[in-house]
Order: C-alpha cells, then sequence, then structure tokens
C-alpha cells in the first residue's frame, strides 16, 4: 500500500477513537429522506448516465468476478450500485443500498469518505476499516470531476477482502478517466452549441448544416426568413429536399468540393417578390480528416445585382 494512504488510514482511525466509536458496534448510518434522494438523482441524471455506461462495460467483461460498482455524489451519499448478486446482497445486509449516505463519524473509517477528504484514490481491505462488521470486505474508490477540478462524486469496486487485488484501483482509475472526459465533451459540446446558436440565430446569413448522411441538422432563423420554409419540418430530412438550394449542398457531399458566389433566386408569387440569393458552401471534416457533413451559408444579393 501507498505510504500516503497507511497516513491517511491510520489518522482516520485515530479520530474515530477520539469521537468514543466502538469498532465491534454496528454503526447507524445516515439516509436521506427518498423526496431527498429523488432530487439528488435528479441532479445527478446526466452524470449518472455516463458513469453507467462505462460501469457495465468493466462488469460486462469481468462477468463472473464477484464485484459490485457503486455511485455517490460529492457528499458520499450512494445514488446506484451494481454488479455480482452475492455481493449486492452483503451490501444490502449491511445497510448499505441508495440514498445512504457514507461520513466517518457514522461509518468510520471507510475508502468513500477518505478519498473525498483527502481527494484521491483510496483502497481499504480488511483490517484497513474501523469497524469489524465490514472487515470481510475490500473497497477502493476514487473520486471523479468536472472540467474546474471539482469532485463531482465517487466511483468504488466493492468485493470480499479474498478477491481484493491491485488491478482493481487501475481499473478503476481508466473507469474514472473516461467518464471524465466524457463529462467534459459533453460540457464543451453544450457550450459550443449555444456559441453556435448565438451566432446563427443574430446573423443576417443563412445557415443550413447537414450530417454525412446529408440529413439536415441545422437551419438558422434567417435561413427560415430568406426562405420561407420551416426549421422545425426541415430538420432531419433529405437535404435534397430542402428548395432552392438542397442540391448545391448535395453535391459538396457528393464531390467533397466548395461551392463558391453560386447565384440563386428565391420566388415569393404571393407578394410577385424575387430575391436574389449568393450561395456559399463547405464540406465539414472531422479531427481526423473524415468527412462528417456539410455547411451552407447564403444571403440576400438583390440589392448588389
Amino acid at each position: 500500500m501507498l505510504q500516503y494512504m497507511e497516513n491517511y488510514i491510520i489518522k482516520s482511525k485515530e479520530r474515530c477513537r477520539e469521537r468514543g466509536l466502538d469498532p465491534n458496534s454496528i454503526p447507524t448510518l445516515e439516509v436521506f429522506d427518498p423526496n431527498v434522494l429523488d432530487i439528488i438523482l435528479n441532479d445527478y441524471q446526466e452524470i449518472l448516465s455516463v458513469v453507467n455506461f462505462f460501469v457495465n462495460k468493466v462488469l460486462l467483461t469481468m462477468n463472473g468476478t464477484p464485484i459490485v460498482m457503486f455511485v455517490t455524489d460529492a457528499n458520499g451519499t450512494i445514488l446506484e450500485y451494481t454488479g455480482d448478486e452475492t455481493v449486492k446482497s452483503m451490501m444490502q445486509q449491511l445497510g448499505f443500498r441508495p440514498g445512504v449516505r457514507f461520513t466517518e463519524e457514522c461509518n468510520g473509517t471507510n475508502a468513500v469518505s477518505l478519498a473525498l477528504r483527502h481527494k484521491c484514490p483510496i483502497k481499504l481491505v480488511g483490517m484497513d476499516h474501523y469497524h469489524e462488521f465490514v472487515r470481510r470486505s475490500a473497497c477502493f474508490t476514487i473520486p471523479f470531476r468536472n472540467d474546474l477540478g471539482t469532485i463531482l462524486g465517487t466511483i468504488t469496486i466493492m468485493t470480499s477482502s479474498e478477491q481484493s487485488h491491485d488491478l482493481f484501483i487501475t481499473l478503476l482509475g481508466t473507469v474514472v478517466d473516461s467518464v471524465e472526459r466524457e463529462l467534459l465533451l459533453r460540457q464543451q459540446n453544450k457550450k459550443l452549441k449555444l456559441l453556435n446558436q448565438i451566432i446563427s440565430d443574430t446573423t443576417r446569413i443563412g445557415i443550413v448544416l447537414t450530417d454525412v448522411d446529408g440529413r439536415i441538422t441545422e437551419f438558422n432563423n434567417y435561413a427560415e426568413k430568406l426562405t420561407r420554409l420551416s426549421r422545425i419540418n426541415l430538420l432531419g430530412k433529405p437535404v435534397q429536399e430542402l428548395k432552392y438550394l438542397g442540391n448545391f449542398i448535395a453535391q459538396i457531399l457528393t464531390t467533397c468540393e466548395k461551392k463558391e458566389d453560386t447565384e440563386f433566386v428565391i420566388e415569393d408569387s404571393e407578394n410577385s417578390v424575387k430575391t436574389v440569393c449568393l450561395f456559399n458552401g463547405m464540406p465539414v471534416y472531422d479531427e481526423r480528416n473524415g468527412l462528417i457533413g456539410a455547411l451552407g451559408k447564403f444571403h440576400d444579393a438583390t440589392d448588389a445585382i
């Protein structure tokens, strides 16, 4: 065990003794009201969806290994747990379930509280725990963070002390890294989407975006105003169905070549008005230079002609 973990465990047990905790007793657990737990779960809905994706992948590859993985919030409250039914039964017998909060004051020396307190990975096996009734278990906990470095919660692997292996802390570190990267990516995408929305909704340029299959993914306000076509009706439709300029964008996806200053006319037969527009478009690539869609821009050029 790393020296820093040994020191944390020793000091934790000292604090437990100073509080008068009886290591041979079964501690009273701090349990949240179900309504409060529902509020916490709602706040963590997106985070849990990310965590569960990677946790389930690990459990699938380790099918038959007696482990349970559980997630807590930043205060140490169990939100969800899944894994081997035998270990889950052991957790339930110990009283651990969603809504139970890990605290050193109630639970004595435990991996979740230490990981949150010291903001680092923690491993507790057998006698490392303060209370006798959990000394048959092994717990590996690592906190996970957002893009600002703020701890959002912890992920724990729990198994029997006989099944303990340092591989678990390494495996858990990989899971946490994957979770943090995915959360960061989602946060960046949200910011980018908001920025793009602000730009596309305030510019006096019509903007059309498609995916690689030619389905329309964006059609901004000014594009609606110029063409008098509905964004809601167009999203998800093949770009070929887009009146006036759909064929231009389809050609870009086919040839992977830009189109510049291509003129087309929008006719408003009801008001007998013709709007001359100039279109510019280009293919869109990802960081690996793979085609992911097309971007088309057009503006009113009637007064310039």
